[in-house]
This record gives structure tokens, C-alpha cells and sequence, in this order.
């Protein structure tokens, strides 16, 4: 009996459901926001580490039959560099005018003893050529590649947080004037109030439905076959690959990248025979597809509540 496929096959009619959840419609039509998608990435890249760190777990049991532990371990590689990079990306962009918030462009000549305005006025041709690159200019007319966006944030966030130790060291380094000092002191508690408000906000912040999800994987961990965690997996890595190829999302839509980095896998190549070889019971068959509606549901209620 072919497992692989019955699973897939038994169990096609929550993809069809998964498909029309609203997330995935904005995201077909262009609409989908960017701080939605945002959210949507952060609970994802929390599930697969979530999961990388139980695979670890799994995969040092000595007990366990050669080819279904080398498949654990081969699983604890699948998590692409670009997902460890996301990492950096749980704060939003438009939060970040609280830290560098530009002064007036007034044309308007102000007196040299204004050092402040001087400096601005004085420089405002970097501005006006930095509004109009391509990056803006994409922004704003609508074509800019989600994942393109991604990457920005994640510079701007790398340059916070990296910004934030120096101001640490200054705050103590600079002691005179007091002024100074306290102008250090001052930044430095701006940007860390900040950077701890996104961790809590956006780092740690699991969705009722990621939680139950988890949950899932945990208890396939600690009191399951180790085969049936092997199950729980396929759900996300098939689902996704179906869903991306099935979604007509075009070149010039924000989401495209991602249609494009999820629709090439072939997990029959470390599912099928492992699979096909340990479940060869009737009875191991139904409690396989009871595992795998379970993940297919738990993935669908993960698009639906995003």
C-alpha cells in the first residue's frame, strides 16, 4: 500500500479549505498587508524551530530503527539559512520613526547658529535623492517583493540593535559634560525600551492556534512512536509545496518570492519509503491519517487565524 499518497489523498479536502482562507486570498490578490504577512512569518519561523529542537531531541535516541533516525537528523538540516536571517526581522519598520524621526525639510534658510537646521538644510539633496530610489519608489506604487522588504528590515533592525550596545557604552564612557551624559543615558533608554517592546510583542508571542500546534508536535514527541512524528511532519512540508504551486500569484504580486521558495520541494524523496516501510498495518495506517488530519487541520487553523 502506498501510505505516502493515501495520507495526501485522504485528507486533500482541508487543503481545499486552507486555500480559501482570507490570508492566502489578500496574498493571491496583492492586498494582504505587510504587517499581517509580517505576523504570519513570525509564528512560522517559531514553529520550525520549535520543531528543529525537538527533531534534535528525537534523533539522539539510540533505540530508534537506522533509516527512521537518519531521517530525524537529515530533518534537523532542512531549516533554511533565510529562516535563521528572518530571525532578526520581528520588529516593524514603521515603528522605527520613534528612534530617528527626521527634522523639517523647510527649504526655508534658517541662521548658522541653528546647528540643528543648518546640518539638515545643508544636506537635504541626499534626501530628495534618496526618496527616489528604486526601493521607495517600489514601496510606494505597490511592486516592491515581500521578500526584498524582508531583507531592508532586517538591516534596519541589525542597525538598532547594534546601535543600542553603543549607546550602552557611551552612557557609562561619557561622563562629562552632564548634558552629554544625559543625552546618551537618555537615547539609550529610548532604544532599548524599544527593542525589548518588539521582542515581547513580536518574539515570543505564539497564537493560540501556533500553541495548539506545538502542543501537538510535543505530545508526538514524548508519547508516540518516534514513526508518527515523522507523520506529524509531512502535513506542512506538503501542504505548503501544494498550496504554493496552486495559488496563481504572478511575477509583479509582493508575494510572489514566496510562491516561487515554496513550491520546488519533493518530500516523497525522504517520506515515501520510510513511510511505506513501517506502516504496513491496517491499524498503523489509521492512526497515521489521524496524525496527519490532525497537522493538516492545526496547519489550516495556522493560515485561518493569521
Amino acid at each position: 500500500m502506498n501510505v505516502y499518497e493515501f495520507l495526501w489523498e485522504n485528507n486533500t479536502d482541508i487543503a481545499n479549505k486552507t486555500i480559501r482562507v482570507d490570508l492566502l486570498i489578500q496574498m493571491q490578490n496583492g492586498s494582504l498587508q505587510a504587517e499581517r504577512y509580517v505576523n504570519f512569518t513570525i509564528q512560522d519561523i517559531n514553529c520550525v524551530l520549535n520543531k528543529t529542537n525537538m527533531l534534535r531531541k528525537m534523533s539522539a535516541n539510540v533505540t530508534l530503527p537506522n533509516d527512521l533516525k537518519n531521517f530525524l537528523k537529515a530533518d534537523t538540516q532542512v531549516l533554511p539559512d533565510f529562516m535563521l536571517i528572518h530571525f532578526f526581522y520581528f520588529f516593524l519598520s514603521k515603528n522605527r520613526y520613534t528612534l530617528c524621526n527626521s527634522p523639517s525639510n523647510s527649504l526655508k534658510t534658517k541662521p548658522a547658529t541653528d546647528v540643528y537646521e543648518f546640518l539638515w538644510e545643508t544636506n537635504i539633496d541626499i534626501a530628495n535623492k534618496t526618496i527616489q530610489v528604486d526601493f521607495l519608489t517600489r514601496m510606494q506604487n505597490g511592486s516592491l517583493q515581500a521578500g526584498r522588504y524582508v531583507n531592508f528590515t532586517i538591516q534596519d533592525i541589525n542597525y538598532v540593535l547594534k546601535v543600542t550596545e553603543m549607546l550602552k557604552t557611551m552612557s557609562s564612557k561619557v561622563n562629562q559634560p552632564y548634558d552629554l551624559n544625559n543625552f546618551f543615558k537618555g537615547r539609550y533608554s529610548s532604544y532599548k525600551s524599544f527593542g525589548d517592546l518588539m521582542l515581547q510583542q513580536y518574539f515570543f508571542k505564539q497564537t493560540p492556534a501556533m500553541k495548539k500546534y506545538l502542543s501537538f508536535y510535543r505530545n508526538l514527541m514524548d508519547n508516540e512512536d518516534p514513526l508518527y512524528f515523522a507523520v506529524g511532519l509531512l502535513p506542512c512540508t506538503r501542504l505548503w509545496i501544494w498550496l504554493a504551486k496552486s495559488l496563481n500569484i504572478p511575477p509583479t504580486n509582493a508575494y510572489y518570492t514566496w510562491k516561487v521558495e515554496n513550491m520546488s520541494g519533493h518530500p516523497e524523496k525522504h517520506y515515501k519509503a520510510l513511510l511505506n516501510k513501517y506502516l504496513n498495518t491496517t491499524k498503523k495506517v489509521a492512526k497515521a491519517n489521524a496524525v496527519f488530519r490532525a497537522q493538516m487541520q492545526n496547519e489550516h487553523d495556522f493560515f485561518f487565524s493569521s
